[in-house]
């Protein structure tokens, strides 16, 4: 599918050897319009059974590779094992368990070629369930087109989650330095800092066509309760903002101003933990961490909420009507 010398863009697919979804994957990659990929399939895993489905699956691909590796590494470090494997002008992380629209790769390839300013580039996006029914979609970004690195970081701090998903980022890989994705970030929101670090030199390339099916399931790595999240959220926009003030000296208003809208986040995502706690328990501790930063009075309403009868079980239905309304409306 690739050309013989180098292809367009290579396609790294890390797995521990999740194959419930994997084959709707690769069969969307099949699918792809822009047939000059390299499939690199990054398995992290010992099960031979999965390698041997494995190596079927990358069969089925003209220019495939399954690299193998048993000893336990943390995500990004399996990441640097494809990007450093990769000979595509650029390059793209996908999921086991998503699904990419026909023209996901030559929709995005196609505008990064005409703005080479561009480090990355992504798209709004379908949510599916486990069973390919759709759940709804995220439409965060309005119109397509180039935003400045600076907008890039400072919307991603201002809203404490990305616009884009990295499953649906294709990245130049000539805008990684030599280390690659930094083994020493944490799986949970260590990409958000990665793409900022990005975004410090280059521009960012935001699409407002959905490009992806987002898969949730009850697998996902990223379900963790709000109360943990929260502080892992705010703990890696907080440290970004310490290091950017490091690199650029000159723009303390910014930084300073970066720093105002991780507290705002971190507030902001613990009160929604708060409204979509699954139980008590849960929604004591959001309260109990917008005490511990700064948020007592807000903590002790809502905890006066809570024991005037509006509990967990009560809010449920308002989570779920919140939700639904926000995968709707974007």
């Amino acid at each position: 599918m690739s050309s013989a010398s180098s292809p367009k863009v290579t396609i790294c697919l890390p797995t521990i050897g999740r194959l419930t979804y994997m084959r709707q994957t690769l069969d969307s990659l099949k699918n792809q319009r822009l047939s000059d990929y390299e499939l690199l399939i990054l398995y992290n895993g010992t099960d031979a059974a999965v390698l041997t489905q494995l190596e079927e699956f990358a069969a089925e691909h003209d220019n495939a590779l399954v690299m193998p590796e048993s000893a336990p590494l943390t995500m990004f470090a399996n990441f640097n094992r494809g990007l450093r494997k990769a000979r595509g002008e650029y390059v793209a992380f996908f999921h086991d368990d998503d699904i990419y629209e026909p023209d996901f790769l030559s929709r995005i390839i196609a505008l990064m070629d005409i703005h080479p300013s561009a480090a990355f580039a992504g798209s709004n996006y379908h949510i599916i369930g486990s069973d390919n029914s759709y759940q709804g979609h995220r439409r965060l970004i309005k119109n397509t087109g180039i935003r400045t690195g600076h907008e890039f970081i400072r919307d991603l701090v201002h809203r404490g989650r990305g616009v884009i998903p990295t499953p649906g980022i294709v990245f130049r890989k000539s805008a990684f330095d030599s280390a690659g994705w930094d083994e020493r970030l944490s799986m949970h929101f260590g990409d958000f800092v990665v793409l900022m670090r990005l975004s410090e030199k280059h521009d960012a390339l935001l699409i407002a066509e959905p490009l992806l099916k987002l898969r949730l399931h009850g697998q996902n790595a990223s379900n963790v309760p709000m109360s943990t999240a929260s502080p892992m959220l705010f703990r890696a926009l907080d440290s970004y903002v310490n290091e950017f003030e490091s690199r650029w000296p000159l723009m303390t208003d910014f930084a300073r101003a970066l720093r105002s809208s991780a507290r705002h986040a971190l507030k902001r995502s613990l009160i929604w933990g708060w409204i979509s706690a699954t139980d008590d328990d849960e929604a004591d501790r959001c309260t109990a961490l917008l005490s511990v930063h700064g948020s007592t009075f807000l903590a002790t309403s809502l905890d006066l909420v809570s024991t005037l009868g509006f509990r967990a079980t009560r809010r449920r239905g308002l989570a779920r009507q919140v939700r639904r309304l926000g995968q709707v409306s974007g």
